[in-house]
C-alpha cells in the first residue's frame, strides 16, 4: 500500500495562503457595509433620530412637484413638528421667506403674492360631511387681526359663513344658510360693546350691544335699510321689542318721524247716529280704547268707549246724534 507522506509546505506557498485569505475577507467586508450612525456619516437615516446642528434643505427644481412628501397610516401622523420656543411649522408663500415670529407659534404661515393665502384649511365640500377645514381650540380659538378684514366667512347658500357657539351640541339645521351665527345654551349668542372694557354679558340674549364709547352718538345696535325694515323685533306671547328708559332724564321709546299702529284708524258715525262699533278686533281684559272727534261739531263729544271682549269690539258712544257724518280716530293699547 502506497502511503501519502505529506511534505512540509514552502515559504512561497505559505505567503500565497495567507494573501488569497486577506483578499477574500476585504471582498466581504467590503460586500457587506457596516451600520451607519445617524447624523455622523452626513445622511439621513430612516427609522432612526437624525441629530444635527444646522439647518438641512431639500429643494426640487421640477415644478409642480413637493419636495417632501410624509404619509401615515390611518390613525396616524403626516408630519409632526416640534419648536421648544419658536414655530413648529414655518411655510412662506413668495421669493423671500422672512423670519419666524419669535412668539411660539405651532404653524406659521405667509404669503406674499396678491390674494396668497398663509394658511389654508378644507374640508370635505358637502352639506353633511361635518368636517372641519379648520379647527381652533384654546382660551380664544381663532383669533383674527389684519388691517383690512380679520376674520372672513364664507359660504355656499346652505352654509354658514361663521358659526360661533357656546355649546356642546351640534349646528342646527335651521341655522344654515346665514352670514353669521351665534348660539350659546345660557348666555349670548353675539356679543358687540364700543369701548375697551367689556360689559357684563345678560344671560339668554341672542344679540347683546352696548355702546359705551361715543357718547350721546353711541348705539348698542344699529339697524339700517333703506327701504326695508332696519330693526325688527318679533314676539309671539311675549314683547316684540321692549324701550327702557333706567331714570326720568332717559326716553324710554323716541320715535323721530311718523309713527304707525296697526291697531288704530278712523271709524266714521254717520248722521243721525250716536255711536259706532268696531268690529274684528283682538281684545284683552286689559285693553283699552283711546277715541278723538276728528270732526268738528259745536256740543259734540264722545261720552265713552266700551270694550266688548269676547265679541272682539268695541263701542264708540257720542253724547248725541250729529246732524252730519263726523270722524273718530282710534287705537287700542294693550
Amino acid at each position: 500500500m502506497a502511503v501519502d507522506v505529506k511534505q512540509p509546505r514552502s515559504r512561497r506557498a505559505l505567503l500565497a495562503g495567507l494573501a488569497g485569505a486577506a483578499g477574500a475577507a476585504a471582498a466581504s467586508f467590503v460586500a457587506r457595509p457596516g451600520p451607519a450612525r445617524a447624523g455622523v456619516d452626513g445622511d439621513v437615516v430612516l427609522g432612526a433620530a437624525n441629530a444635527e446642528t444646522t439647518a438641512t434643505a431639500i429643494s426640487n427644481s421640477s415644478s409642480g412637484l413637493a419636495a417632501i412628501e410624509a404619509s401615515a397610516a390611518t390613525t396616524g401622523v403626516g408630519v409632526a413638528a416640534n419648536s421648544a420656543a419658536g414655530s413648529g411649522v414655518h411655510g412662506h408663500s413668495g421669493p423671500t421667506a422672512p423670519a419666524p415670529p419669535a412668539d411660539p407659534i405651532g404653524v406659521f404661515g405667509e404669503a406674499e403674492a396678491d390674494l396668497g393665502t398663509g394658511v389654508w384649511g378644507r374640508g370635505a365640500v358637502t352639506a353633511t360631511s361635518n368636517s372641519a377645514g379648520v379647527f381652533g381650540e384654546g382660551d380664544f380659538g381663532v383669533i383674527g387681526a389684519a388691517s383690512v378684514v380679520g376674520v372672513l366667512g364664507e359660504t355656499f347658500a346652505i352654509g354658514i359663513g361663521v358659526y360661533g357657539s357656546a355649546s356642546d351640541s351640534a349646528t342646527p339645521a335651521a341655522l344654515l344658510g346665514t352670514g353669521v351665527t351665534g348660539q350659546s345654551d345660557t348666555k349670548t349668542g353675539v356679543l358687540g360693546f364700543t369701548g375697551i372694557t367689556p360689559p357684563a354679558v345678560a344671560g339668554y340674549s341672542g344679540v347683546f350691544g352696548v355702546g359705551v364709547a361715543g357718547g350721546t352718538a353711541g348705539r348698542g345696535v344699529y339697524g339700517y335699510a333703506p327701504t326695508g325694515t332696519g330693526m325688527q323685533g318679533q314676539s309671539s306671547t311675549g314683547t316684540g321689542v321692549k324701550a327702557v328708559a333706567t331714570s326720568n332724564a332717559g326716553f324710554g321709546l323716541r320715535v323721530l318721524g311718523k309713527a304707525g299702529f296697526t291697531r288704530s284708524g278712523k271709524i266714521v258715525v254717520t248722521a243721525g247716529h250716536s255711536n259706532v262699533v268696531k268690529t274684528s278686533t283682538a281684545l284683552t281684559s286689559s285693553s283699552f280704547e283711546i277715541a278723538t272727534l276728528q270732526t268738528n261739531v259745536a256740543g259734540l263729544f264722545i261720552q265713552s268707549v266700551l270694550t266688548n271682549v269676547a265679541g272682539s269690539k268695541f263701542t264708540i258712544y257720542l253724547n248725541k246724534a250729529p246732524a252730519i257724518n263726523v270722524a273718530v280716530a282710534w287705537l287700542v293699547v294693550n
